[in-house]
Order: structure tokens, then C-alpha cells, then sequence
């Protein structure tokens, strides 16, 4: 009978892991683990300016019934004046929604805003809102603007959420501001239009409040 060699120390042991390889097992666990981590909108606030048009109203200047109400599915469009901007409407929603809500100006951990309507592109919008928050006493929020056509609002929900999620997450309420001023030319006017969104979102996940 045939006798099989026994397997020699070598071959028994098995090799440890390297470290990279137990770095990345780790990172991915962690990942797992925020996927978890529900994050919910705790209340919103829309501010719109007080200008508006009625679509039906355009598809008679332009002579296209239909085209704007049934087509794109609008009822109006809504515009600021010259004493407005997307400054000062994004102030305004941010406002409203802290008194509101009757959050504290100090459980505001993170501020990010949405846009792709800069007023001075020497400094974000940002750095103004947080004068709201710096009269309170609150000088610590993270964030920053995400400037980037359509996408800018979307973005700075992921990250925001994203933020809530993460280790560096604070405890604090995370505020997003998604704010525009379109602008467009004479073939486009019924893409125009004006508005700023006001988020606060936290975890654990919460109901949406209007």
C-alpha cells in the first residue's frame, strides 16, 4: 500500500494575512456598517419669490398651447427682482426653517450648499449663511458649496448624508440649501426661474416635516 508523504511544516501552516490585505477588510466592514446607519430629513423649507408667470399665459405669447402645461407638465414659473439673489433667498429659507423647527442654532454640525448660481465667485455662498449661526455662537460647521450645474442640489444631499453616516459624524444636524436663479435666453425663458430649498437631515432616520 502506498503511503502518502506527510505534509512538511512549510505546507501545513498557513500564511498570514498582510497587513494591506486586513487594512482593506476592515475599510470595506466600516462601509457595511454606515450603509446601515439610516439617516432621515427632519424638515423642509422652500422659499419662492413673489414674481410669477403662468405657463398658460407663455403658450399664448409664444403661441404654443399646450406645449408647456400638458407638455412639460408646469403650471408657473417664479422670478426674483433685482433686490434679490440666490444670497439672499438662500438666507431666507435657512431662517425660516431654524425658527421653525425650533432646532438650536448650535445643533447645526455641517452646512453644504447646492448650486450653480454664485453671486461672488471669490467665496461661496456658505460663508454667508454661517453669519446666521455665528450670532448664536455657533463657529464650528463643517461643509462647503458644491457648484455644479443641476447636479450641485443632489450633491450636497449625498453629502451631506453621506457625513451622517460616517464616523465624522458629530451627533449635530446636517443643513442642506439647494438654491438657483436661471437665467436663460429668449428660445428657453420657460426653463427660467427662481428658488431656494432648505433641508435639515439627521439620524437616526426621521419623518420628512413640511
Amino acid at each position: 500500500m502506498d503511503i502518502l508523504p506527510k505534509p512538511t511544516a512549510s505546507a501545513a501552516v498557513r500564511p498570514a494575512p498582510n497587513e494591506g490585505m486586513m487594512e482593506s477588510r476592515a475599510v470595506l466592514k466600516a462601509n457595511e456598517e454606515c450603509k446601515f446607519r439610516r439617516v432621515g430629513f427632519h424638515a423642509m423649507e422652500l422659499y419662492l419669490p413673489p414674481h410669477m408667470v403662468k405657463q398658460s399665459d407663455m403658450e399664448c405669447f409664444h403661441d404654443s398651447p399646450g406645449k408647456y402645461t400638458t407638455g412639460l407638465g408646469q403650471e408657473a414659473i417664479v422670478f426674483c427682482a433685482d433686490n434679490e439673489d440666490a444670497i439672499s433667498m438662500s438666507l431666507t429659507a435657512v431662517h425660516r426653517l431654524m425658527e421653525r423647527t425650533g432646532v438650536g442654532w448650535n445643533r447645526i454640525g455641517r452646512l453644504e450648499v447646492g448650486t450653480e448660481s454664485l453671486v461672488d465667485r471669490s467665496k461661496g455662498i456658505k460663508t454667508l449663511l454661517v453669519s446666521l449661526f455665528e450670532r448664536h455662537g455657533n463657529c464650528n460647521i463643517e461643509g462647503a458649496d458644491s457648484y455644479t450645474a443641476c447636479y450641485g442640489g443632489t450633491a450636497a444631499v449625498l453629502n451631506s448624508v453621506a457625513w451622517c453616516q460616517s464616523e465624522a459624524w458629530d451627533g449635530r444636524f446636517a443643513l442642506v440649501v439647494a438654491v438657483d436663479v436661471a437665467d436663460l435666453d429668449e428660445y428657453h425663458t420657460f426653463l427660467n426661474g427662481a428658488r431656494a430649498t432648505a433641508y435639515s437631515a439627521t439620524r437616526p432616520w426621521r419623518s420628512l416635516s413640511l
